[in-house]
């Protein structure tokens, strides 16, 4: 989360205003949150970061993977576009698939074992 938050609201000094223009949450909750205070007003925001560093992570995951096959990146590409219930069934279905994700299994417990570094680490554990 330490590294979301320096991307997302390094641009501008006062990160109230980043999220407040964007109407995501008010000043407060985000003050106390980054204070770590009153945890429990900010429940949206800890669910939006937690939903941005697990994307973060995953395109860490797949910057290092060289060997994505063509046709799973492309019926990806497919279901982002057209994200039906059924596009993503068959493409859960494909064996490439599945040893993504397992590669990906395999990425997550390095991170929770300390190898991709101690701040990955710490979030992998707080997120899951």
């Amino acid at each position: 989360m330490f590294l979301f938050l320096l991307q997302v609201l390094k641009p501008n000094p006062n990160p109230n205003d980043n999220c407040s223009k964007k109407k995501v949450l008010a000043p407060g909750p985000l003050n106390g949150f980054l204070s770590g205070k009153h945890y429990n007003r900010c429940k949206r925001l800890y669910v939006l970061l937690a939903t941005a560093i697990q994307i973060m992570h995953f395109r860490k995951f797949l910057a290092e993977q060289n060997d994505v096959p063509n046709l799973l990146a492309n019926q990806l590409r497919n279901v982002l576009d057209q994200p039906l219930p059924a596009a993503m069934q068959a493409t859960e279905e494909t064996e490439e698939y599945s040893a993504l994700m397992e590669q990906y299994e395999e990425f997550m417990n390095k991170t929770r074992s300390g190898e991709h570094g101690k701040t990955a680490h710490f979030w992998m554990f707080i997120l899951t």
